[in-house]
């Protein structure tokens, strides 16, 4: 009985030991999974850490060539403004333009209309630039002519360059062209009637030594001409060449020149001062019809002189 009692206590703590020995071996199993699940998730974590650090560079080197192309969008921008500025200073330079040569499909390209020949004559002018180089050869042939009513109420050019090779501006030209300045070649020799008339926004003109005759009105209600410099060649101004020039404070007449047409500065009262050499032979009566009382500067027994006293000026000699 003994025997039999001590067996089952034996067989009992063998099958006590095997579930301790089971359970152990799950537990076993579990820490395992649990570590293997744990380094897996660590891996996780480091594989999306790198991909994050990936990507966050990738967007930096994005910004980066970003960055470059806009620095380099601004450099070229840049670089075309500063193009543009040579240009305009180019065109604006009458020493640089007055000789301007041009193809005839470059001339009909900048918006020039002319007649080609021996000799070119510029008919109009219908290109966009506001700053105008009228050029000096066309495939060759000289421009000597700025032809009638070329740029006839133009008013979208405000600059004017006639080029040297130019003999003749002809009538009405530019009559009622919006420019603030023009600059006259050095060859030219007869500017027709009426060919500045209306030029509103003229302050400053400059008259070469080489025109000899200011025709009729050629200048006439240029109300904001502040500045007239008259060359040493001319013989003749016609009549109302300057009439109404409002804005004319002075006036000085070159020697040689003989003829003051009528009412040639009529209208101009703001005149305080006219100096009129003995060249001059012939003053039409209202030449000088102001509403100022202008001083005239000449020498005695002059023309100048009869015409103040007739008119009764205030006199000056000469200085």
């Amino acid at each position: 009985m003994n025997t039999t009692k001590g067996k089952s206590i034996a067989t009992i703590l063998c099958a006590f030991l095997f579930a301790v020995a089971v359970c152990l071996g799950g537990c076993g199993d579990a820490s395992s999974d649990d570590t293997s699940g744990k380094e897996l998730t660590s891996q996780q974590e480091t594989v999306t850490e790198d991909v994050a650090e990936d990507e966050a560079e990738e967007e930096e080197a994005e910004e980066d060539v970003e960055d470059e192309d806009v620095d380099e969008d601004v450099d070229d921008d840049a670089t075309e403004e500063d193009t543009d500025d040579e240009d305009d200073e180019d065109t604006s330079s009458p020493t640089a333009n007055t000789h301007l040569e041009l193809t005839d499909a470059e001339a009909t390209e900048k918006g020039f209309i002319y007649t080609l020949g021996d000799t070119i004559e510029i008919e109009g002018y219908e290109g966009e630039s506001s700053i105008v180089v009228i050029p000096a050869t066309i495939d060759g042939h000289p421009v000597t002519s700025i032809g009638e009513h070329a740029f006839d109420r133009n008013g979208d050019v405000d600059s004017v360059t006639i080029p040297d090779t130019v003999t003749t501006i002809k009538a009405y030209a530019f009559v009622g062209c919006d420019m603030s300045r023009v600059i006259i070649g050095e060859n030219v020799e007869i500017i027709q009637e009426r060919a500045f008339e209306i030029c509103d926004q003229l302050t400053s003109v400059t008259i070469p030594d080489s025109v000899t005759e200011i025709q009729e009105g050629a200048f006439s209600r240029c109300y904001n001409l502040k500045s007239l410099t008259l060359g040493s060649g001319l013989i003749t101004i016609g009549d109302i060449a300057f009439q109404n020039c409002a804005a004319l404070e002075a006036v000085v007449i070159p020697d040689g020149v003989e003829i003051i047409g009528f009412e040639a500065f009529q209208g101009c009262d703001n005149l305080e001062s006219v100096t009129i050499p003995d060249s001059v032979v012939s003053i039409d009566t209202w030449a000088f019809r102001v509403n100022s009382d202008p001083v005239f500067h000449c020498n005695p027994g002059s023309a100048a002189e009869d015409y103040a006293i007739e008119n009764e000026y205030e006199t000056a000699p000469i200085e």
